[in-house]
């Protein structure tokens, strides 16, 4: 039996919830929490009521002590004897919210799968919620199935809601036409998603729904130009954007300045415009740092003493992944370098950015060996007086020298586990790239490449593609032909492997086999028949809308190339004629040919003792020893 005074007290406790409440919609935090704590003097052991009152100090203290609601959240668990880590231990309706509150720090601290493991398991339980709580649930998990990178989820989660509130032709039309709010944030996430899954025929009717004065259209109108192909177009619609009013960053946790920088650049890379991308990457970055830089007093929180929404608005990590990639296709490797070494610390188990690191390490390494001009392909617009390294004596007495050949780069001063644009380190980076991407096997599993959308079982064929056919050729240059090899014939037995790489691996294959004293077989592996087709993307692969640059990058200069190494290993065998008559095909007097072919036939026509020759080669090639 209970007495009067504990119906009073009862009372009494009700009344105070019911005003706590209405003082927190009211946005009076601090009276709230003045009702909670004298709720809490007497229930210390109240769940609940202990949730309520972090939520209040939360508010209170404009969303800026994170670190704090955190703990708090954490204390609350441990009070309930749950585990956020643990969703089993989620078995009550009423914890819901208390998971709901730690899943939105988490996804504000961009721990995007660790918020979706919980929300998707809270999801279950929405049906005995209200309604306001049940869309909360149901907004939360779309945001972060699109931040995932899983739009298919994301599109289940907008149908449930369509599904359960809106059940009225007036829940998503208002009286004027225009969609309610409900109708226009769903339709909002739809277009995102559509955008991920490159549904363009979707996105194109849909956005018409948004307004021309919305900024968002501008967007996602823009990306949709990108996608289709039309890059000139897209760069028109984006430009909208500069006359309408920017929100400010601390309200919405997302810069408007940065995005259109970094769209700008994406478009420019797309319409093979490097050096352009990359100055307004560096305006983007440059803007991203203004925004995101943390006020000067912190309250000794963690997380900068921002508001919540803001703490994880900042996108350093992916712009300067962005603006590495377009100094690597700009010719410029130390500095993609530098801002590729910055994204890995973030992104580590990306296998593309790997190989891209990798790849500015092979570019370095041409550029610094052999001469290669910057923003050009490898092999290309090797410096002509490179063939004559200098004279000596005067008159009959003069004598050129030619220059050597270089051979394997070595860095033994320099750790391979240091970052820093050479070789060893592009061995150790694919090395990395193989052992994420695994081996090959038939139905393999979509490999997680962030901040990108992840990649199909085909694009993971074509990357190990890539990343194989970049490691035989670090192995040569470092001298280690055993690994070439091993790694040229695991390159020839893909599935989607592109003509221009199977030449690469023909070509890797056979010189590493010379290396190791195995002519005949390395013969076997030049075929002419190889060069009838250099495309650098594999038959049932679309190619690549970026130009790449490279050499051989035509039949006619894989044929030279094919020829020259035919060349090299008659004239190892001792078969100098039919090594001259191979080289006699490619007119090595002509401008256009490779320096190795012109040194090539010096040596065979030295060896011939036809000095005439060697002369006329030497005076078309360089005349400035005339």
């Amino acid at each position: 039996m209970s007495s009067k005074s504990d119906k009073n007290s009862g009372n009494s406790d009700k009344e105070l919830a019911v005003k706590a409440k209405s003082e927190f919609n009211k946005g009076n935090y601090g009276n709230c929490v003045q009702i909670l704590e004298k709720l809490t003097a007497d229930k210390s052991c109240d769940v609940k009521l202990a949730h309520n009152k972090a939520v209040a100090e939360f508010y209170k203290g404009g969303l800026k002590k994170t670190e704090s609601f955190q703990k708090a959240l954490k204390a609350i668990f441990e009070k309930a004897k749950l585990r956020p880590e643990r969703l089993e231990t989620l078995e009550d309706v009423d914890t819901c919210v208390l998971y709901y509150n730690y899943a939105v720090i988490l996804y504000h601290l961009r721990q995007y799968r660790a918020a979706l493991g919980i929300v998707s398991k809270i999801s279950r339980y929405i049906e005995p919620l209200d309604d306001g709580t049940a869309k909360k649930i149901c907004w939360l998990l779309a945001e972060c199935c699109l931040s995932a990178h899983q739009p298919a989820q994301a599109l289940d989660a907008v149908r449930f809601i369509e599904a359960k509130f809106v059940t009225k032709p007036e829940d998503a039309r208002k009286k004027d036409g225009t969609l309610t709010s409900l109708a226009l944030r769903m339709h909002r996430y739809r277009l995102r998603a559509g955008l991920q899954l490159h549904n363009l025929s979707d996105v194109a009717s849909d956005v018409r729904l948004l307004a021309d004065t919305d900024m968002s259209r501008a967007f996602i109108e823009s990306y949709s130009e990108y996608l289709s192909g039309r890059g000139r177009s897209a760069v028109s619609v984006l430009n909208r954007v500069a006359g309408m009013t920017l929100p400010p960053y601390r309200a919405t946790g997302e810069h408007v300045a940065t995005m259109y920088y970094n769209n700008l650049a994406c478009i420019h890379h797309y319409l093979n415009k490097p050096n352009v991308a990359g100055y307004y990457l560096r305006r983007a970055i440059a803007e991203n740092d203004a925004a995101t830089a943390p006020p000067a007093k912190t309250d000794g929180d963690r997380y900068g003493g921002v508001p919540v929404h803001a703490i994880g608005g900042s996108r350093h990590y992916e712009l300067v992944y962005n603006a590495g990639i377009a100094f690597l296709h700009a010719g410029r490797p130390k500095q993609a370098f530098d801002c590729l070494t910055e994204a890995i610390q973030v992104y580590h188990t990306n296998p593309r950015l790997w190989l891209r690191l990798a790849e500015c390490c092979i570019l370095a390494h041409r550029q610094e060996k052999h001469g290669d001009e910057p923003g050009t392909a490898a092999g290309v617009g090797v410096k002509r007086q490179s063939l004559i390294q200098g004279s000596i004596g005067a008159g009959v007495h003069r004598k050129l020298i030619l220059r050597a050949t270089p051979t394997a780069a070595s860095s033994d001063q320099i750790s391979a586990a240091i970052p820093n644009p050479t070789l060893e380190f592009a061995s150790l980076a694919l090395r990395n790239a193989c052992l994420i991407l695994g081996e090959d096997g038939e139905g393999e599993s979509p490999v997680t490449v962030e901040p990108a959308n992840p990649v199909t079982p085909d694009q993971v064929q074509t990357l190990r593609c890539s990343v194989l056919s970049a490691s035989s050729y670090v192995h040569l240059c470092l001298g280690d032909p055993v690994l070439a090899l091993e790694d040229a014939r695991k390159l020839l037995t893909q599935r989607l492997l592109a003509p221009a790489q199977r030449l690469l691996g023909h070509l890797y294959a056979a010189e590493a086999l010379l290396l190791l004293d195995r002519a005949d077989e390395a013969l076997e592996h030049l075929t002419p028949d190889l060069s009838a087709d250099v495309s650098l993307h594999a038959p049932d692969v679309a190619p690549s809308p970026v130009e790449q640059r490279w050499y051989p990058n035509s039949p006619v200069g894989a044929r030279m190339c094919l020829q020259y190494n035919m060349a090299v290993v008659r004239t190892i065998r001792g078969e100098l004629e039919l090594a001259w008559n191979l080289l006699r095909t490619m007119n090595p007097a002509a401008p256009e040919v490779p320096p190795q072919v012109v040194q090539l036939a010096l040596y065979l026509q030295l060896k011939h003792g036809n000095l005439d020759i060697v002369r006329s080669i030497i005076k078309q090639h360089s005349p400035q020893y005339r």
